[in-house]
């Protein structure tokens, strides 16, 4: 580096510092010319350097200290200053670090940072880190469903990760950081009045849109007195499930891959989908047997229940089965049950597997009567390509779900 000197005031010099591809700045208070002959008094930062240099400019040379700002973490050092008595360079980071040197001896005399209001804690993950935020400006528990945006801007060196959560409860007030909150909807946030462009465009990416489902599992223990008839009907695997850990978020991102026109996800490094051979290996079911199909509206659906099932819910006109009335009539098999109420006791589960696992609705706890007919003769129950059905109503629903304007989702979720 060459210095040149161009003049020489009594109170102030100007510097020129030149250097090929060199970003400098430079710090000099022409009040601490009375300390030249005591230390350096010039303190310079230059382009992604991660220290300060600081000067002599009474005889224009490099003085014999180097600053060194955040030495657990550091960043380049962005920012310089010399305090008015002379005595101390102030240095700012990339990483928002400030921090203050004697310039006579080079040793650090504290920094001007604390853990900031809006920082990470240290071990905090990014949603974490938004839970809190939130309660401590809001006074509002939120369940986070799953990131919804991110946001870089380079101007001022920030990436912004924004949430999409669920409020837990109702309750909310002003935090320390607030001076008022409240709820609104989209139509009535006053878009001018913002004072962050980030959350302007968060808010302008359009609504999104969180699917809702639901999967009843078996509600009653299995009697182990059902399992043989469960096995004759070809549903025994299928009577293992118990207990559903379904990610809706997750769920939401494949359907926004499946292609109708193809039945396939399109992911971005290739193409998948959910196959017969799935369902026969993870559920057990016949995938190559007989259409399932028969009667949907059932004339007689009381005198029909009462020779399957051994009771019914009504005496009058009904096309389902409620899962409430099934597990109150069939989950305590009495001892001394003889084999056709253990069969009764079959169908009603199976009843119930059809409609809480196989083939739910999305927003009921019901199962259309239509599917027990086919549950007459349990032996021939198995000749039913229960597996084929399974996936064409799934495949269907896919398709359903694409449609933007949805906001539910069933039949057999777990396959996803």
């Amino acid at each position: 580096m060459k210095i040149y000197k161009l003049s020489n005031f009594a109170w102030w010099y100007v510097l020129l510092l030149c250097q090929s591809d060199l970003s400098l700045a430079l710090s000099f208070n022409k009040k601490v010319e009375i300390r030249e002959r005591d230390w350096c008094n010039v303190v310079t930062c230059h382009m992604d350097t991660e220290k300060a240099y600081v000067w002599r400019l009474q005889n224009f040379m490099i003085g014999e200290h180097i600053l060194r700002p955040c030495p657990e973490n550091p960043t380049p050092v962005k920012a310089c200053a010399i305090s008015a008595c002379g005595n101390f360079a102030v240095l700012g980071t990339a990483g928002g670090w400030i921090e203050r040197f004697n310039l006579q001896s080079g040793i650090s005399r504290g920094s001007y940072v604390d853990t900031p209001k809006g920082s990470a804690h240290d071990g905090e993950s990014a949603a974490e880190r938004a839970i809190r935020e939130t309660w401590e400006e809001a006074g509002v528990e939120v369940e986070v469903i799953s990131p919804f945006a991110q946001l870089d801007i380079p101007l001022i060196g920030q990436t912004y990760v924004i949430f999409l959560a669920k409020l837990k409860k109702p309750q909310f007030s002003p935090g320390p950081e607030s001076s008022e909150c409240c709820l609104l909807e989209l139509d009535d946030i006053p878009f001018d009045s913002l004072a962050f462009s980030s959350i302007f465009v968060t808010l302008n990416l359009g609504q999104y849109r969180v699917l809702r489902g639901r999967v009843n599992s078996v509600g009653f223990l299995l009697d182990e007195r059902l399992i043989p008839y469960l096995e004759l009907a070809g549903f025994e695997s299928v009577a293992l499930i118990r207990t559903f850990d379904l990610r809706y978020d997750l769920i939401f991102a494949l359907v926004e891959r499946w292609r109708s026109e193809t039945h396939i996800f399109h992911l971005p490094y290739r193409e998948c989908t959910i196959t017969l051979e799935d369902i026969a290996l993870q559920l057990g079911l016949p995938i190559d047997r007989n259409m399932v199909t028969g009667i949907s509206l059932i004339s007689r659906p009381a005198t029909f229940c009462y020779e399957l099932l051994g009771r019914s819910p009504s005496e009058g006109k009904f096309t389902s089965l409620r899962f409430s009335w099934l597990k109150a009539n069939f989950e305590h098999l009495p001892s001394t049950a003889n084999e056709w109420e253990v069969m009764q006791a079959t169908r009603a589960y199976i009843m119930h597997l059809i409609g809480g696992v196989l083939m739910p609705d999305a927003n009921g706890s019901v199962v259309h009567l239509m599917y027990l007919p086919l549950l007459s003769n349990l032996h021939n129950t198995r000749s039913y390509s229960w597996g084929s059905a399974l996936l064409a109503m799934l495949y269907r629903e896919l398709c359903r779900t694409t449609d933007p304007s949805t906001m539910d989702i069933g039949k057999c979720l777990i396959l996803l």
